[in-house]
């Protein structure tokens, strides 16, 4: 969790492994901006919350200006390192692994599109009914999505169940952005059940396959 939950050293860890990820740089202080050299546009966030937040329709910014107020905003509101990395435009997905190490499998998979291209956002998140539209992974990208969770996945050593979110770069090529290892379990909101159903999994069933993996675990 404490590896998972630092988006920073999350892709640290995964990008060793080979999985691929977005060019990054890690700001503590406004005066380590000037050594920030990556390509514009860029996405910038806390490095450490989840749920969204701290993601808002100025993460995306386009100057260094846009930069500035996007990294101050985040030190001063969070209290914490802003992450800052070369945007991703392409789609938004994301896998629900159960399992460990090699018996962790993919259950399945969703694209996230949002209205007018809004960031998947804690509000968004919260408003889902009305700012996102979900969709089961289409057949020509369903395996490299299940393959770059399934590694990132393990490379964190992440256990029993949760998420991995992923999204394309310009060329399409599917990213690792962040692991979610103590996903949302509510049966009606959360992203992880509402996958499952997506796969003919439904809540019963999914809360099973989670304990299950736990038991095995702990009984090594």
């Amino acid at each position: 969790m404490g590896l998972s939950l630092n988006k920073h050293l999350a892709k640290l860890v995964v990008a060793s492994a080979g999985v691929p990820v977005s060019p990054g740089y890690l700001i503590t202080e406004i005066k380590y901006l000037k050594k920030c050299n990556l390509t514009y546009p860029l996405f910038v966030k806390p490095v450490s919350e989840g749920t969204g937040k701290g993601i808002t329709e100025k993460s995306l910014v386009h100057s260094s200006v846009e930069l500035l107020k996007m990294v101050e905003w985040i030190l001063a509101e969070f209290r914490q390192p802003a992450l800052v990395e070369e945007y991703l435009p392409g789609r938004e997905f994301t896998v629900g692994i159960v399992g460990h190490g090699e018996e962790a499998t993919p259950i399945g998979g969703m694209e996230v599109i949002t209205a007018d291209n809004l960031p998947y956002s804690v509000e968004v998140k919260e408003n889902y009914q009305n700012y996102c539209k979900y969709k089961p992974l289409d057949a020509d990208i369903i395996a490299e999505c299940k393959s770059v969770a399934l590694n990132a996945w393990k490379a964190l050593d992440a256990v029993d169940a949760g998420r991995v979110d992923l999204k394309a770069d310009r060329n399409g090529r599917i990213c690792f952005i962040e692991a979610n290892p103590l996903a949302g379990l509510n049966p009606v909101h959360s992203d992880l059940p509402i996958l499952s159903r997506m796969y003919g999994i439904e809540y019963q069933t999914l809360m099973e396959m989670i304990m299950k993996a736990a038991i095995k675990r702990i009984k090594g």
